[in-house]
């Protein structure tokens, strides 16, 4: 559960880090994935 809550924060600092509108546009895509990644995994552990 701890890599799922570590894997979220990865993603919201991507999804946040200023770059280019591609950049960003990239880094928000790659973010909500690996939040959503997050979120599915620490659903699967509290099971």
């Amino acid at each position: 559960m701890a890599s799922a809550a570590a894997w979220g924060e990865v993603g919201r600092r991507e999804a946040e880090r200023p770059q280019g509108v591609g950049g960003r546009l990239h880094g928000g895509v790659v973010g909500v994935a690996a939040r959503e990644w997050g979120a599915r995994r620490m659903v699967r552990a509290l099971k």
